[in-house]
């Protein structure tokens, strides 16, 4: 099973390199999903994970058919539901069968690798709801991404949504899906030098009346008697200028 899905295995782990460079000076921890098909291949894919270099940040958690998780593994996913996204957490890679249950609210899963088919369009919906979750909801400027590693199975559900027109998206090559982003966050260990800059308002400023609500009875008028007004003498002198006299 891991031999048949190496190259897209390969492809996520790489995808989440790339997502932690992004996020290594904040506190937003990226997480990569590998949802298998049956659970003892989900074994395999962990095993495989940790021999790659991740021994110790691999989570299996078994779920049966319907997404149920088993009660061996609810603690276990309990405890990931609640410290996922913590940075603290040593978990980086969640691997599971379907992990749609039990309240898995997550909200650092970056990159989704489907190793298995759908039955229907609604297990593709809630797939793609693990990794829809913001991990900062308040800021709205920030334009996060989920990146889904392709499968046949996900390429229909696709293809029916841009042909209905319910969705704008194109398929491009694995190499091309991440794009380093420009974060700017705040180190909050540096939050006592912070400078409080204050805003100055007033000065100079200009308005022009409206001269087509300008109303010409109400403005202030007196009215002069042409006798008293006090013509003053003009007084010229003459000067020819070529003679200057």
């Amino acid at each position: 099973f891991v031999k048949r899905n190496r190259v897209q295995i390969d492809t996520g782990v790489e995808i989440l390199k790339e997502f932690q460079k992004d996020f290594e000076r904040t506190d937003k921890k990226p997480v990569l999903f590998v949802m298998a098909d049956i659970t003892r291949n989900a074994d395999r894919v962990g095993r495989y994970l940790e021999r790659r270099g991740y021994e110790g940040k691999v989570l299996v958690i078994h779920t049966d058919t319907r997404g149920v998780i088993t009660k061996k593994d609810l603690a276990n996913a309990r405890v990931a539901a609640r410290k996922i996204d913590s940075p603290d957490n040593p978990y980086e890679i969640i691997v599971s069968v379907l992990m749609l249950k039990e309240g898995w609210d997550v909200r650092s899963v970056c990159v989704i690798v489907p190793l298995r088919a759908f039955d229907s369009p609604v297990l593709a919906e809630q797939t793609l709801g693990r990794g829809l979750r913001r991990m900062a909801p308040q800021d709205t400027t920030w334009d996060e991404r989920l990146i889904v590693i392709d499968h046949p199975r996900f390429r229909q559900f696709w293809q029916a949504e841009i042909d209905s027109g319910e969705l704008v998206a194109e398929f491009i090559p694995a190499k091309r899906a991440h794009e380093p982003s420009n974060l700017v966050m705040v180190n909050p260990k540096k939050l006592q030098f912070d400078i409080e800059i204050p805003v100055v308002e007033g000065g100079l400023t200009t308005t022009v009346p409206d001269l087509a609500n300008l109303d010409l009875t109400r403005l202030p008028s007196k009215i002069f008697k042409l006798a008293e007004i006090e013509i003053p003498t003009i007084r010229y002198r003459e000067r020819d200028l070529l003679e200057q006299k």
